[in-house]
């Protein structure tokens, strides 16, 4: 009985909690953040007024009518760490038989990142890096939380109708940045992530037929609610940076122009949300504790949130905590 009132509580008075019975439509997802925020205003403000405690102003901010923002990591030394870590992990996988047997999307493999794992430190290092997370906070309202970071490598190999190669919008949440970080040059003919700004997509959106009941769009489709689009192709260098609102642009990747120079594309997938969103903050997701060495008042703070360290479920293991070695 204890257990089941427990849950109960956890569900409707605690952030990120997920409602299986809602089913990835626009208008569920707005309705459970928004009750999800009155159910823990505490939370919310505490999040809110972070914002101005921890992160200094920036002149680097993310448009809302463009919904994304391009931005040059080669001279920040925690993402060339980040980078270097992920190459080497992806170095030792054998990714043609990963392919074959995780490959649950047509066009792209995601190999999910522990961030237990002490070989992924430096990768935590960064998701959760002052300068990331003050932009991310800035446009989203409030300190957001890491939902998933994963090495995301697109073959190239193939086209795919309806799958992530055709225009969509992510819907596990109504605002929400994924950040990609390219570990090669992405050219045109390696499939870039593509997208339509913000505004053009809400109006292209609302113009196509039971738009809300579907899940992918054809081109001509697209083409025929608006003659005249803003493609964006994020084409880029090792070291770029995408952040982009993915569930307010119109976007698609991974469709590569077949040839013997085609290449992979290989990025670094970091997906932050709101911590009032149905899905769960990264540290949930691994059944283990994790202490984190040498770090400061400030640092530990920002870790406590935007891993969800804080959250009512993690707090209640008794797992061996992890040594992760220090963060910066």
């Amino acid at each position: 009985m204890k257990l089941k009132l427990s849950k109960i509580y956890s569900r409707i008075f605690y952030p990120g909690r997920k409602f299986k019975i809602f089913k990835k439509k626009y208008f569920n997802v707005k309705f459970f953040t928004i009750i999800s925020k009155f159910f823990s205003p505490l939370i919310y403000l505490e999040r809110k007024k972070a914002i101005k405690k921890y992160f200094p102003e920036t002149k680097i901010v993310i448009n809302p009518d463009d919904g994304f923002k391009i931005i040059d990591f080669k001279k920040n030394e925690q993402a060339n760490k980040a980078i270097n870590a992920c190459k080497k992990i992806y170095s030792k996988i054998n990714w043609k038989k990963y392919q074959l047997k995780d490959r649950k999307k047509a066009s792209f493999i995601t190999l999910q990142l522990d961030i237990f794992d002490p070989a992924n430190r430096r990768i935590i290092d960064f998701a959760t890096s002052e300068f990331l997370i003050n932009i991310i906070s800035k446009y989203i309202g409030s300190v957001p939380v890491l939902c998933d970071a994963s090495i995301n490598v697109s073959p190239n190999d193939a086209i795919h109708d309806n799958s992530a190669q055709s225009f969509h919008i992510d819907r596990d949440e109504h605002k929400q940045i994924k950040f990609y970080l390219y570990l090669d040059d992405v050219t045109e003919r390696d499939g870039p992530f593509c997208l339509i700004p913000a505004n053009q997509s809400k109006e292209i959106f609302y113009k196509i037929e039971d738009s809300k009941k579907k899940n992918f769009f054809s081109d001509e489709e697209i083409y025929k609610a608006k003659k005249e689009i803003n493609l964006v192709k994020l084409t880029g260098k090792k070291g770029d940076g995408i952040l982009a609102d993915t569930a307010s642009c119109l976007h698609y990747g991974s469709r590569p122009i077949i040839s013997k120079k085609t290449k992979p594309r290989i990025a670094l997938l970091l997906w932050y949300q709101s911590a009032f969103s149905p899905m769960m903050p990264i540290a949930l997701k691994f059944k283990k504790k994790i202490n984190f060495n040498n770090v400061d008042k400030k640092k530990k703070k920002i870790l406590d949130l935007v891993l969800g360290l804080h959250h009512l479920n993690y707090r209640r293991r008794k797992d061996v905590s992890t040594n992760q070695g220090d963060i910066k």
